[in-house]
C-alpha cells in the first residue's frame, strides 16, 4: 500500500529520535512480513526500511533483504533518470528516487566500519 510506503521513512526517523521500543516493533515486523506485490515501488521503500533495521538490530539477514529490495527497484536495465533534458516538471517517481537507498548505504558503511 503506498500510504504504508510512505510512511516508513517518518517512522525509522522517529524511532531514531526517540528510541520508542514499540515503534521499532513495528518497524521490525514490517521487515518480518511477506509485503503483497500490489503496489509497484514498495521495493523503494522496503530496501530502507530492511537496512534501518540491519542498522539497529546489526542482524546481516535484514540488511540482505534490504538488497534484494534494492535490485528488485533497480534492475541493471533500469537507469533511473533525475533530470530530463527540455522537461521542468519532476514526477513522484523522480522525488521518490532521490530520497530512497541513502539508509542502504549508510547501513552498508556503518556496519563495514563496526568490523
Amino acid at each position: 500500500d503506498v500510504r504504508y510506503c510512505f510512511s516508513l521513512q517518518a517512522f525509522c526517523l522517529l524511532h531514531h529520535y526517540t528510541g520508542d521500543s514499540k515503534v521499532f516493533e513495528l518497524l521490525k515486523a514490517g521487515c518480518d512480513t511477506e509485503f503483497p506485490e500490489n503496489y509497484f515501488d514498495a521495493p523503494l521503500f522496503l530496501a530502507d526500511l530492511n537496512a534501518y533495521v540491519a542498522l539497529k538490530t546489526g542482524e546481516r539477514k535484514y540488511l540482505d533483504q534490504a538488497v534484494e529490495h534494492w535490485i528488485c527497484a533497480f534492475p541493471e536495465s533500469k537507469c533511473p533518470p533525475v533530470y530530463l533534458p527540455n522537461n521542468s516538471q519532476w514526477s513522484r517517481r523522480r522525488a521518490m528516487l532521490l530520497r530512497t537507498g541513502h539508509l542502504l548505504q549508510y547501513a552498508h558503511w556503518k556496519l563495514r566500519k563496526g568490523k
